[in-house]
């Protein structure tokens, strides 16, 4: 990328792919819509994963306590049913010569790739930052508008 590029994408991110030749391709960040509705991806296969473990006598089982077999599972359903949409959501490449083109280990590249620009790292501070501040600015304004309460002093 040119430096004009990089300064006017600076989010825009590179990762190499190929099973015979190697090419690079360019990973996009997601508009807030976007990432809503790859949000939503993620959270309908988790609901049905547990789902699906519960009905198998699993109750109450979390991402942490999961055999390796399940979280195998859960991470190939994840996949088959979603990876081409996110692909097209992230790249300008169709994503049938993605999937043809990428390993497993460059799959897992581009998904941390995926994840960490758009849910993880600097952008998760600034969210937490942003929810902070506007729940310091929501206390001050309470604060201000709250009535002022009088101070009775007790007569002895």
């Amino acid at each position: 990328m040119s430096g004009e590029n990089e300064r006017l994408n600076p989010a825009i991110k590179t990762t190499t792919i190929g099973v015979r030749e190697l090419r690079e391709i360019s990973i996009f960040p997601l508009a807030v819509g976007e990432e809503i509705e790859l949000s939503d991806i993620i959270t309908d296969v988790v609901v049905k994963f547990v789902k699906e473990l519960n009905e198998k006598g699993k109750k109450e089982v979390s991402l942490a306590q999961m055999e390796n077999v399940e979280f195998v599972e859960f991470i190939t359903n994840l996949i088959k049913d979603n990876l081409k949409r996110i692909i097209d959501l992230v790249t300008d490449q169709p994503s049938d010569e993605v999937l043809k083109d990428m390993t497993n280990a460059q799959f897992f590249d581009f998904a941390e790739i995926v994840y960490e620009m758009n849910f993880g790292g600097s952008i998760r501070k600034k969210g937490l930052a942003f929810v902070q501040k506007m729940m310091g600015q929501v206390a001050k304004a309470t604060k201000k508008a709250a009535p002022k309460k009088k101070d009775k002093k007790k007569k002895n």
